[in-house]
Formats: C-alpha cells, sequence, structure tokens
C-alpha cells in the first residue's frame, strides 16, 4: 500500500515537473506541493472525505491554491535604489509549512522567499 501511494505521489511529481518545464533542482519543492494537494483531496478509502476534513471537522479551503511554476509579480521588500522597480517578476513553487503566503522563486536574483 505504501508503494502504491508513494508511486502515485511520483507519477503526479513527473506529470507537474514535465508539464511546467521546471529545472530539476526544484523536484523537491514539487513533492511538497504534490503531498499538500493530496491531502485536499477526497479519498475513496475515507469515505469520500479528506484528510484535513478528518482532522479538523471542516472541509478545506481552495480558494488559496495556485497553479504551480506560473509567473507572478511579487513586491520587492528592500530596492538597492530610490526609482529602481519596486515589483520583481517571480514564479510560485510552494507553499511554506510555518508561513501563511506563498514560496516564490525570484527569476532575477535567483533566491527563494516567502511573500
Amino acid at each position: 500500500m505504501i508503494e502504491r501511494k508513494r508511486r502515485h505521489v511520483l507519477i503526479v511529481v513527473w506529470s507537474l515537473l514535465y508539464q511546467s518545464n521546471l529545472p530539476i533542482r526544484f523536484w523537491g519543492d514539487c513533492v511538497l506541493v504534490v503531498i499538500y494537494l493530496i491531502n485536499d483531496l477526497p479519498s475513496p478509502i475515507l469515505s469520500d472525505k479528506t484528510p484535513f476534513q478528518l482532522l479538523y471537522n471542516q472541509f478545506p479551503s481552495v480558494t488559496h491554491l495556485r497553479i504551480f511554476y506560473r509567473l507572478c509579480y511579487a513586491i520587492v521588500n528592500n530596492p538597492k535604489h530610490r526609482f529602481d522597480p519596486r515589483i520583481g517578476r517571480c514564479v510560485f513553487i510552494g507553499y511554506p509549512p510555518n508561513h501563511k503566503g506563498y514560496k516564490l522563486y525570484d527569476l532575477e536574483d535567483n533566491t527563494i522567499f516567502f511573500q
């Protein structure tokens, strides 16, 4: 049963990596996103309930879900110069475990940050 779940996770990870043309170095973030999404999906084993629903006795909110590895724009906290742009080009790469927000990858600085 564990091997089937592992294979299910890996198949979804492979399809996300292939669909988004994501560099292979982000495969760990992709696994975390897949696990996050699987926990919000109903399962026939759990009588068509989600693991979140069984833990918290309420339906999970899906309003915060975003498309994996899509272009987005984030506010730059510390611009280097007064006339530098206040918004930077980023891509969405996940949901941070201990923060409310999103995990983003800055395309210009090649850094990962939370917003």
